[in-house]
């Protein structure tokens, strides 16, 4: 794995998670990828926007936002498949 924002970080889970959101007052749930990465992993670096590559399937992720996972040894990042 290659993170153009933090190269230090080499090691990183991809796996699907259940995000909660409100969409006009009412509470949804939907799924999401998301990267996980050893909490505190990318902390002083400007992550968002920037990009996760996996060069040995072929496949290039973007960074969108952080998920709070209070109680995890990861820190949860939601991503978006770049074609």
């Amino acid at each position: 794995m290659v993170c153009s924002a933090a190269p230090h970080v080499t090691r990183a889970l991809f796996d699907d998670a259940v995000v909660e959101g409100d969409v006009g007052g009412r509470a949804i749930t939907s799924k999401q990828e998301v990267l996980k990465v050893k909490r505190g992993a990318f902390a002083g670096v400007a992550w968002k926007g920037s990009t996760v590559a996996v060069p040995a399937e072929s496949l290039t992720y973007r960074i969108e936002r952080e998920l709070e996972r209070p109680s995890s040894l990861f820190d949860y990042y939601a991503i978006q498949p770049l074609r």
